[in-house]
């Protein structure tokens, strides 16, 4: 899982490494100030959520498969302030493996 928040047209989350392609990916970008947020290309939007006083937006979408980037992005018409996050879902037997026995990559391998 990977966050970032600022201040753009665009709400982008870079990955540590590129996404395997066999692997699932969920993500969310939400924007303040925004007038439209269109879903990272290739992928499908679980749905978008608007409030108009103030402005805000959520954009909800996952990719079952396919992915191979390393940058997830949703692109917007107008800059504000924003937070994202992009969790990759490991396929069945898949997934990062520890340096080592005591968890020096963090509980679930990242």
């Amino acid at each position: 899982i990977k966050f970032n928040s600022g201040n753009a047209t665009n709400c982008s989350v870079s990955m540590d490494a590129a996404i395997q392609t066999g692997n699932g990916v969920i993500g969310a970008c939400f924007k303040i100030e925004p007038s439209s947020l269109s879903t990272p290309s290739g992928w499908s939007s679980l749905g978008n959520s608007a409030y108009s006083s103030p402005p805000r937006l959520i954009s909800v979408a996952y990719r079952n498969s396919g992915e191979t980037g390393s940058t997830i992005t949703w692109t917007g018409s107008t800059s504000g302030g924003f937070v994202a996050f992009v969790a990759e879902l490991y396929v069945a037997g898949a997934g990062v493996s520890p340096v080592d026995d005591y968890g020096q990559n963090g509980m679930f391998g990242i």
